[in-house]
């Protein structure tokens, strides 16, 4: 998901904490918690294809909640494949996060038919 791809999702309402400033890293996302020296909260949390070929999706889930903070945004992509792990992952997010939207065919540079973007915010804690 690019920057460019945000606007063309949410046009002018796009989320004040999404812009072209700041740093933006990558890491491995390692499952479960991790101990309090080591947890990190992020304001924004980006995934692709991470629900595609899940083990436990739950746990997927419930770690993506780990590293979130009151603030924290949550955009995951992926294409529609295996209904059984995805529906896990969604009920589970569900119950995690007060707001959760499924946004089918964003308006994207991304051709691929059958993307969805997960956009979940609010987490409850």
């Amino acid at each position: 998901l690019s920057i460019e791809d945000q606007r063309l999702l949410y046009g002018e309402e796009q989320p004040a904490s999404i812009s072209n400033h700041g740093t933006c890293e990558a890491r491995i996302l390692e499952w479960g918690p991790q101990p309090a020296t080591q947890q990190r909260k992020y304001k924004v949390i980006l995934g692709a294809d991470v629900v595609a070929s899940l083990y436990d999706p739950v746990a997927l889930a419930e770690t993506i909640h780990e590293l979130s903070m009151p603030e924290t945004q949550v955009y995951i992509s992926y294409k529609g494949r295996l209904d059984g792990p995805h529906e896990r992952f969604e009920q589970r997010i569900s119950e995690l996060y007060q707001k959760v939207e499924r946004r089918l065919s964003p308006q994207s540079r991304n051709k691929n038919p059958g993307v969805y973007i997960l956009y979940a915010t609010d987490p409850i804690f």
